[in-house]
Order: C-alpha cells, then sequence, then structure tokens
C-alpha cells in the first residue's frame, strides 16, 4: 500500500489554461462588433423615423374609428358622415403637402386620390359619395343606404393605410 498512496502523491496537479478574455485581441473581430453595433443602430434610426412618418396615419385611422362608430347613431349620422371627407383631406395634406392636397375638389380630387392609391376607386367608385357627404342635407344623406356607407368607409381605410406617402 505504501507504494500505491507514494505514486499519487507524485502526481502533479494539471495547470488550468488562462481565463478568456472579454475583448477580442485581433482587430478583426473588433471591426466585426463596430459593424454589428453600427447595423443595429442603423436598423432602430430607420424604425423610429417610419414610425414617426407615419404617425399621421395611425391618428387618421384613429379618427376612422370614432367617426364610424357615431354612423349607426341617427342623431350623429350625418355629422359623422360630414367629417369622412373632412378627414381624408386632412390626411392627404399631412401626406402630400398642404401646396398639394388643399386645393383639389371633385375630378381632380378623385383623380389624386386614385393617383396615390394603386386600387383606386374614387373617381369610378364608392368613393364618389364623398361629394355627397360633403354637402348634401341630412334628408338627402338618410337614404343613402347602409352597404354604400360601409363601401365608403373601407375605401377611405384602405386609402389611409395604403396610400404612397411619397407623392
Amino acid at each position: 500500500m505504501d507504494q500505491g498512496a507514494h505514486s499519487l502523491e507524485a502526481l502533479k496537479e494539471i495547470p488550468l489554461p488562462d481565463p478568456v478574455p472579454y475583448i477580442p485581441q485581433t482587430v478583426g473581430w473588433l471591426l466585426i462588433g463596430a459593424l454589428a453595433l453600427g447595423a443595429i443602430g442603423y436598423g432602430l434610426w430607420r424604425v423610429v423615423r417610419y414610425r414617426a412618418a407615419n404617425r399621421y396615419r395611425l391618428a387618421a385611422l384613429k379618427e376612422l374609428a370614432e367617426i364610424e362608430s357615431r354612423i349607426d347613431n341617427a342623431d350623429e349620422r350625418h355629422r359623422a358622415l360630414t367629417a369622412i371627407p373632412a378627414l381624408l383631406k386632412r390626411t392627404a395634406m399631412a401626406a402630400a403637402g398642404r401646396q398639394t392636397a388643399a386645393a383639389l375638389s371633385d375630378r381632380a380630387w378623385w383623380e389624386f386620390l386614385d393617383r396615390t392609391y394603386a386600387s383606386g376607386g374614387f373617381s369610378n367608385g364608392p368613393g364618389r359619395l364623398l361629394t355627397l357627404f360633403s354637402y348634401a342635407e341630412p334628408s338627402k344623406l338618410a337614404v343613402v343606404p347602409e352597404s354604400e356607407i360601409r363601401d365608403v368607409i373601407v375605401l377611405v381605410r384602405r386609402w389611409i393605410k395604403e396610400h404612397h406617402a411619397h407623392l
């Protein structure tokens, strides 16, 4: 037994390697890290810019939802329907600028809306009711079928979501 105990004492501790440093020791990894941080920063900047540029769309969609909830109320129907063209005009001015959109009316206005929205529907479709919504008396708006009003609201909602911001 003496010999076994003696052989264990002769064993030496295995040296551990040096700890791995947290900072890379080569320039290449530092460059890759800097590029990765730069790409992440650029991506965040683009997201912030995109959201800021489209904030008006979110506000317009929220207002359209509020208008839509008032249409079913007979007392609010006329006021709600007349608010739709005004909302559309304000949204167009936010996207294209006051000089471009504010002076447009009738056919020029419909063509502008069709030009900025790939699916169209304003010159030859439910969007033509917007003129009626703007100027008609409550008695004339009361006879507009509910389905046509819903078609206009769907068209306006899609235009707000999908129109070209760069006109």
